[in-house]
């Protein structure tokens, strides 16, 4: 069983990696502000208000 072997990694980052990782940044910050829009929309201001904490 061999171990191993040395080999050299490219690690560079491309203009198109930088747009493929803001895009799905946008993605995650547009589902994650649509799911508490949705909450948040489907109550009455009384209800917001009057709500306690736990």
């Amino acid at each position: 069983m061999e171990g191993p072997s040395n080999q050299e990694l490219d690690v560079s980052i491309t203009g198109e990696n930088v747009v493929q990782l803001a895009d799905v940044t946008a993605a995650i910050c547009i589902v994650s502000i649509a799911v508490t829009a949705a909450y948040v929309l489907r109550l009455t201001p009384r209800q917001i208000l009057s709500r306690k904490e736990g």
